[in-house]
């Protein structure tokens, strides 16, 4: 059969092998149709082998040699081994990568990467980039009817794609193929901006985080921190955070949103397309070919002298920079613990109007309205005023207005 086969950095070679044969006990005889590359296959391409048993005999898989690569793949089951009850021959099923031995005090906990006979399909034994590949069903998961082969291709020039796009010729909208089919993520540096003795990274932009940090001037007073906040920006939105650190202080802020939602669902797919070019909050000046939409969105990372003190972000539209700004005042400027932080009353402005959670200083809000400003006291917190998730240097914490939460992981017998 014909595969991919790695025999060292920057040698990936198609190349005829020997099939794998019939499945053993637990096993299945998989066709793939698609496999994914990974950053790890990239890596190793690039300047491996690190993972890949090239000139050592893996210990759980017993390989070693040139080995047919790919561990994200999909295909249909040709044969199945004794015992196995849980896919059949015509199968569609995605293949998990990793296999382990099941009995362990690791695998008994759920933590199957620490298991001693641990290895992965396409890198430490023969994987999918090949016309077969042995799988043990046990890591085998069907696939459902309504999902193609495409992989996230199908949003770009796959059957979603094709979905989307009769929805858009049905409401005589602009977006074409050639749109889809040239999308490309872009990696863009971050804002830097010093805040109360922190170099803070963050996204500028329509978010407005840098300019606010940098306006704050004090951060326990109210007054000081609703100047920093003064915006006639308003709207809403439908946005979610999540902040990941792992015990080696990697950091991983993303922040994904729906906006308002369009309404519109393609059909048959249950995907909900989101509102973004219609949104007057993020579509400011003409949107220009080639160009990307603004956004509110604003992953932060804040250091101190000895490296990460926090990972936050935050959602809620035009609130999310209120959110976060005194999030961030207060944490890093009050040296507030986080969780309280964030439960913290909130106020917002909105043009002259004052929002304010109950709990917000009744003095403040009293000088405020003597001043001429109307202020809406909420009768409860509420969502309204965003959501803030973040992890630092003490503990992590989500935002209950929006039913956040957090959890620390830790391996089996860690104290």
């Amino acid at each position: 059969m014909r595969a991919a086969v790695f025999h060292g950095a920057g040698d990936v070679r198609i190349e005829t092998v020997a099939a794998p044969g019939d499945p053993g006990p637990g096993e299945v005889l998989i066709a793939p149709s698609m496999a994914a590359i990974c950053g790890t296959d990239a890596s190793e391409y690039a300047h491996g082998p690190h993972m890949i048993p090239l000139h050592t005999r893996h210990p759980g898989s017993g390989h070693v040699g040139p080995l047919v690569i790919g561990h994200e793949f999909v295909g249909r089951v040709e044969a199945v081994g004794d015992g196995v009850e849980s896919v059949a021959v015509g199968d569609r099923v995605v293949s998990g990568a990793g296999v382990s031995c099941g009995d362990c005090a690791w695998c008994r906990a759920g933590r199957t990467n620490l298991c001693a006979s641990y290895y992965t399909l396409g890198l430490s034994a023969p994987g999918g980039l090949a016309e077969q590949v042995i799988s043990p069903a046990s890591i085998c998961v069907p696939v459902p009817v309504g999902v193609a082969d495409e992989g996230a291709a199908s949003v770009y020039t796959g059957t979603i794609a094709e979905s989307l796009l009769d929805l858009v010729r049905e409401r005589e909208g602009a977006i074409t193929a050639d749109d889809l089919a040239s999308y490309r993520a872009e990696w863009v540096e971050p804002a830097w901006v010093d805040f109360v003795g922190r170099r803070v990274a963050t996204r500028a932009g329509l978010s407005g985080i840098p300019e606010t940090l940098a306006r704050v001037r004090a951060t326990d007073d109210p007054h000081a921190l609703l100047a920093a906040l003064e915006s006639d920006a308003n709207g809403d939105g439908h946005t979610t955070n999540l902040c990941v650190v792992d015990a080696d202080g990697n950091a991983c802020v993303l922040t994904t949103s729906l906006g308002l939602g369009s309404g519109d669902w393609l059909p048959g797919l249950d995907v909900h397309l989101n509102s973004m070019l219609g949104e007057v909050d993020l579509v400011r000046e003409p949107l220009l070919p080639g160009a990307r939409m603004a956004s509110m969105m604003a992953p932060t990372l804040a250091f101190d002298g000895a490296g990460l003190e926090l990972a936050a972000g935050a959602a809620g539209g035009t609130r999310l920079r209120t959110a976060l700004v005194t999030v961030l005042a207060a944490v890093l400027g009050e040296g507030e613990d986080l969780a309280a932080a964030i439960e913290r009353p909130r106020f917002h402005p909105a043009g002259k109007l004052v929002n304010a959670e109950p709990g917000v200083d009744e003095a403040f809000l009293a000088e405020l309205e003597r001043a001429g400003r109307p202020v809406r006291r909420w009768p409860a917190r509420h969502h309204y005023f965003g959501g803030v998730s973040g992890i630092g240097q003490a503990r992590a914490a989500g935002d209950p207005r929006r039913s956040g939460a957090a959890r620390v992981l830790t391996a089996p017998g860690s104290p």
